[in-house]
């Protein structure tokens, strides 16, 4: 054999080694690559993202009503009681219709007048009856009329003093009340606002709370 014949022989499995190798890479080159996935995600993918939102925000998973922020408790309004109602009031002028410095006879024709006369320092005193029930005594002088009028029962002021109040309480809405002396004496008046010729008398059980409440002239002549 000759050189060039060997040369040849020794170099031909080498160009079919390279042809062979060079075929698997030109095959893995011109190969189509796989299809890409169609559709929506996997399901357990889109679980786990929600699962993993839900635990980081639970505030998310949670949503108040509107109603539940909007709405509001009515506010509660006062209620008068039957009881406080039922209290007449007295003053600033009179009690009910009786009024100071009606006549006799008017008070008389009114049915506030009943009874016998009874003699007073200067002023006869009479029962005093309203709505047919007595309630007290009414003092009337004949040349000036209803000087005096004592209701034997509980009654208010326009400004809420009544049966029970303290004299403290008495003092603060009528400024000019007395307190120092009521140890002393027991009783006291003070001036009836809306009314300068009149006075409210304050009677009070143990000198401590009202038991009394009457309206008077400012200068009756019935009683000191």
């Amino acid at each position: 054999m000759s050189i060039f014949t060997k040369r040849f022989s020794d170099a031909f499995p080498i160009t079919i080694a390279g042809l062979s190798i060079g075929g698997l890479l030109l095959a893995g080159c011109t190969s189509s690559p796989p299809p890409a996935p169609t559709g929506p995600p996997a399901t357990t993918t889109s679980t786990a993202t929600t699962t993993s939102t839900a635990t980081a925000n639970p505030a998310a998973t949670s949503v108040p009503s509107s109603s539940s922020s909007t709405e509001r408790p009515p506010t509660p309004q006062p209620v008068q009681t039957k009881a406080a109602a039922s209290v007449p009031r007295i003053g600033p002028n009179g009690f009910g219709r009786l009024l100071l410095g009606m006549t006799f006879a008017d008070a008389k024709a009114a049915g506030f007048v009943r009874g016998v006369e009874k003699v007073g320092q200067g002023c006869a005193v009479y029962d005093l009856y309203l709505r047919g029930q007595r309630n007290g005594h009414v003092f009337i002088s004949p040349n000036r009329g209803v000087e005096a009028i004592g209701p034997d029962r509980r009654v208010r002021t326009p400004e809420g003093v009544t049966f029970g109040t303290t004299g403290a309480e008495v003092k603060a809405r009528y400024p000019d009340f007395a307190l120092e002396f009521l140890a002393e004496l027991g009783h006291l008046s003070v001036q009836v606002p809306g009314n300068p010729n009149a006075r409210y008398r304050f009677g009070f059980h143990d000198h401590h709370v009202v038991s009394e409440v009457g309206l008077q002239l400012a200068d009756q002549t019935c009683y000191e």
